[in-house]
Formats: C-alpha cells, structure tokens, sequence
C-alpha cells in the first residue's frame, strides 16, 4: 500500500465515523430501534439488488457484494453509536 492509499483509506474511514456517529447520534436516536432496524433491512435488501450498467455480471455481482458489505458496516457503525450515546 502506498502513502496516498494509506492516506486515502484513513479519510475514508474518517468520513464514514463522522456520517455514522451524526446519523446515530441525531437522527436515529429520535426514532424507535425497531425504524431503525427497518431502514437497516431495507438498505441491506437494496444493495443487494443493485445493478451496475455497463459492468458484466459478474462484474456487477461482486460491486453489489461489496456495496452490499459495505453497507452493513455502516449501519454496525451506526448501531454502535447508538448503544453508546448519552441524553
């Protein structure tokens, strides 16, 4: 890995704590955890759904296997704000 991978990746990850710490700290911590674990299994069932035009099958399968996977830490992230917010 590169310095400008490594760099990269850290403002990834960076950008991906601070959406998640926002949305589980303000939004989702307004409504029930039950919204929330619906929201979780409809974004779930959509990336695993999604299609990439212009990419081959297979191709398009492990971007949605990805995509798929990638949402889930998300929403693991946010799901661990959540356990740990205080009112």
């Amino acid at each position: 890995m590169t310095d400008r991978d490594i760099r990269n990746e850290a403002r990834l990850f960076a950008l991906e704590s601070l959406i998640c710490q926002f949305l589980g700290g303000g939004i989702y911590r307004l409504v029930p955890r039950e919204d929330f674990q619906t929201a979780r299994k409809n974004a779930l069932e959509r990336a695993r759904r999604e299609t990439f035009l212009g990419e081959d099958a297979a191709t398009s399968e492990l971007l949605s296997t990805e995509l798929t996977a990638a949402t889930d830490r998300l929403y693991r992230m946010i799901e661990h704000d959540l356990g740990t917010v205080q009112d």
